[in-house]
């Protein structure tokens, strides 16, 4: 992988204007990590291996890179979009990450700033900001929810795939009545059919049986969802985690589970701190990988 020089990236904005309406995901990659990890660069974000995974999932063919939350903690001396453009990347057109500030005070505060996309374009590379606009609907009148499928989420529809940050899924509600996923917002119908993909990146493992249940509900219809987590959340005085053994991810097609279809890349030299997955749409076999 060389170097280019590529047209620089777009100041950023948190303006709508730049909303990419025509990325196509078809490969997709898959990037996580334990976030108590602190990398050779005395980071606990992404930034010590941006480039490397960046190359790695380009040569492995994939269009698509996104990252678990809490991506990419931005500080003086690092900016990760000087990395983007100069990197020659000949197949990734669309990357998703959030920015996020890490306390040095604390051992694993961590507070969620935007969500940025950075799309490839025949003039370089723009980008694409929108923040998270809420997690559970606890404490949350029906008309918020309503404000969010009628005037947000339209802002989430990037191509053949939108986005959901975290509990945003909680949209969509499980009924105690029915024991059954239900609609209650419309937040699934608005989602345009030409919206096959929704990429769901989620800051920690949500173990509660109604999530899964709402992924899967969302993606009926011949649609997929794709949801990955960060692993390293503590619970109790012992700091004990809910992470189990398998990756950090999720996908769901048409009503079920397939995350067993997900190819995971057994990573070699300094990536074995993360894990990697890629996403072929339409889905292939379950495979194995090593790059």
């Amino acid at each position: 992988m060389t170097l280019s020089n590529t047209p620089p990236l777009a100041a950023k904005s948190n303006s709508n204007a730049s909303k990419p309406e025509n990325l196509k995901a078809q490969k997709i990659g898959l990037v996580t990590r334990d976030y108590r990890h602190k990398f050779d660069n005395g980071c606990r974000d992404f930034s010590h291996l941006f480039a490397k995974v960046l190359q790695v999932l380009d040569e492995a063919g994939c269009d698509t890179v996104v990252f678990s939350p809490y991506s990419i903690d931005p500080r003086k001396g690092y900016d990760y979009s000087d990395v983007v453009k100069k990197l020659n990347l000949n197949c990734v057109k669309a990357i998703v990450l959030e920015e996020f500030h890490d306390s040095p005070r604390a051992k694993i505060r961590r507070e969620a700033q935007d969500v940025c996309i950075y799309y490839s374009t025949p003039n370089g590379w723009l980008e694409y900001r929108f923040k998270q606009k809420f997690g559970s609907l606890t404490g949350r009148k029906e008309s918020e929810i309503r404000d969010y499928v009628k005037a947000e989420l339209p802002n989430r529809v990037m191509g053949n795939f939108c986005i959901l940050v975290c509990g945003e899924t909680n949209g969509v509600k499980y009924s105690q009545t029915t024991k059954g996923v239900e609609d209650e917002f419309g937040l699934r119908g608005k989602i345009p059919h030409k919206a096959k993909i929704i990429l769901n990146p989620v800051h920690d493992r949500m173990s509660r049986f109604e999530m899964s249940l709402k992924r899967k509900f969302l993606s009926e219809e011949g649609r997929y969802v794709i949801s990955l987590w960060n692993k390293g959340k503590e619970f109790g005085e012992q700091k004990k985690t809910r992470d189990g053994k398998k990756p950090a991810w999720m996908v769901c097609h048409d009503g079920a589970d397939v995350t067993d279809r997900v190819k995971k890349i057994e990573t070699v030299e300094d990536l074995d701190k993360l894990e990697i997955g890629i996403v072929q749409i339409p889905l292939a076999r379950s495979l194995s990988a090593k790059l």
